[in-house]
């Protein structure tokens, strides 16, 4: 049964049990003889059973939903609800730019993220096949966004180009005479930030190859406690989280998932364990080194495994020798990934069990990043440098990703403010104004609140006149105001009669949005154009 093995007992008949594995099974008979239930995916996580009427059955899968009325003769399979699970997220620095992320029980994926009508409106995307299993890692060539690497169960690795299709395996290869390799279900590697040619690759031990994978070199000592009565099934005992300094190359940290946590300062300097400060024994989620300062490094476990369901986030400024909490405002809940923004220097992004939350002081303080992204388990966060996209791989919910940019923009002068407007972003009109089917590209306010004061943003036009009237406020914090580039209805202003009308855009110009509030006036010009 794996994570995954389960018992339930029909409510209305202690004979009747179903047992949950990779199959699903029942006995009619109290165990004594099983029989199994087809017709649906495999790998099986929840059986609910009407107490009312033990014919209808909620199955729930690695494949998704399934309901039976008949006792688990017929299933129905819910293709509607979009439940997809995704391991891992990664990007390439094409234009537009693509995501990568593997599917569980399905292989990985990659899709085109498409800006070109706005940021606020990235229409649904078709999913491509992409290098990699079910349960990989992805990591993509900086310069040559055809080569993608991808690692699949238990270490192996591959190089892939997209452009010709074809694909190398490029797994280190054990020593003579030394015991097998271990790696985990989801074994990690990095490309280095330095030299996209160079990686590591995490097993027991550290890989390094400077060769793009045809070849490697260990170069570390097996990092796990190597018992070999607590390897398991699933391979355990194993590297699980790797980070090289940005700053400064070569400045090495590794996480296992038997709790250690080691840093190599150089070629030559050798490994030095720094888990003293942080849970013992605990898996090892992530490891960030610092691109904002050299010694400082973050640090996030996992205790679900041990039945502990605390988050453990940490944070070192002297290359791990002492460590402190940033768990003090984190719900409770398994922290499963941490980054830290690429643009502003004190924000941190969690990933947890039940969603994202954010960090403006470097992990001090902590807030839930919800806008539309439901409380769910979070596996991965990446943010587009370029793009300032946060993106979130989850379990269940897909992928989502997240505009960015005004966030990162909050400073802690801005947050300490009644009220900042932030610049605006220009709206466009399109090319053909008449007719029912012409789409507008609207334009976006940007406000910081600093109290649950309410108030009216006013669009004014070259001459001064005002043409629209927008609602902001209710809450301290960030607010994104949608304008259509519709000229305000005034209340006398005849509406036209039927299921539409036509819609009245202002014409392409300069415009300013004011508000005031709390006795501060606050603007903002922007631009409405054609496309």
């Amino acid at each position: 049964g794996w994570v995954f093995g389960q018992i339930r007992v029909d409510p209305n008949d202690e004979n009747k049990i179903y047992v949950m594995g990779v199959q699903l099974h029942v006995s009619e008979d109290a165990g004594r003889t099983f029989e199994r239930v087809t017709g649906t995916h495999v790998d099986h996580h929840g059986l609910w059973i009407d107490p009312s009427n033990s014919e209808y059955l909620v199955n729930n899968n690695d494949g998704g939903a399934y309901v039976s009325y008949d006792g688990g003769e017929n299933w129905r399979f819910f293709v509607e609800i979009p439940v997809v699970t995704f391991f891992n997220v990664n990007h390439d620095m094409g234009d537009p730019f693509r995501v990568y992320g593997s599917v569980q029980d399905h292989g990985s994926f990659s899709a085109e993220v498409d800006l070109s009508q706005g940021r606020h409106t990235i229409p649904a995307v078709d999913w491509d096949n992409a290098p990699g299993g079910e349960g990989s890692h992805h990591a993509i060539d900086p310069i040559d966004a055809d080569i993608v690497y991808s690692a699949g169960f238990y270490g192996s690795i591959s190089r892939t180009d997209i452009g010709t299709g074809e694909s190398t395996p490029i797994m280190p290869k054990v020593e003579e005479g030394a015991d097998p390799l271990r790696g985990q279900w989801l074994a990690h590697f990095i490309l280095s930030p330095h030299n996209a040619d160079v990686i590591y690759h995490g097993m027991n031990y550290v890989f390094r190859s400077t060769d793009r994978g045809d070849t490697w070199v260990r170069i570390s000592p097996d990092l796990s406690d190597n018992d070999v009565g607590r390897l398991g099934d699933i391979q355990f005992q194993t590297i699980t989280a790797l980070a090289e300094s940005p700053i400064r190359q070569g400045l090495i940290y590794a996480g296992t998932d038997d709790g250690h946590v080691w840093v190599m300062q150089g070629p030559d300097a050798g490994w030095t364990e720094i888990t003293s400060g942080m849970h013992e024994a605990r898996f090892t989620t992530e490891i960030v080194a610092s691109q904002y300062g050299e010694s400082t490094v973050y640090v996030t476990q996992n205790g679900r495994r041990s039945d502990d369901f605390a988050p453990y986030v940490w944070r070192s400024t002297d290359y791990g020798q002492n460590w402190v909490s940033l768990s003090e405002n984190v719900p409770t809940g398994p922290v499963n990934i941490i980054r830290e923004d690429p643009e502003n220097q004190n924000m941190l992004y969690l990933g947890t069990d039940v969603g994202v939350y954010v960090s403006m002081d470097r992990g001090d303080t902590w807030m839930p990043l919800e806008n539309g992204m439901p409380s769910t388990f979070v596996h991965d966060l990446v943010i587009h440098p370029r793009e300032d996209f946060l993106v979130a791989a989850t379990h269940g919910q897909g992928m989502l990703a997240l505009d960015v940019r005004q966030l990162q923009k909050l400073t802690p002068g801005i947050m300490e403010s009644d009220v900042h407007m932030f610049q605006a972003e220009d709206g466009f009109l399109p090319a053909q104004v008449r007719g029912f089917g012409a789409q507008q590209q609207s334009a976006w306010l940007h406000v910081w609140l600093g109290d649950e004061s309410a108030g009216v943003i006013e669009v004014h036009n070259e001459a001064a006149e005002v043409v629209a009237r927008l609602s902001v406020g209710g809450f301290r914090g960030l607010h994104e105001v949608e304008w259509n580039l519709e000229k305000e209805l005034l209340p006398d202003a005849p509406r036209g009669g039927g299921f539409s009308r036509r819609r009245d855009y202002v014409p392409p110009g300069s415009y300013t949005a004011v508000l005031q509030l709390n006795g501060v006036e606050s603007s903002s010009v922007f631009t409405v154009g054609r496309r």
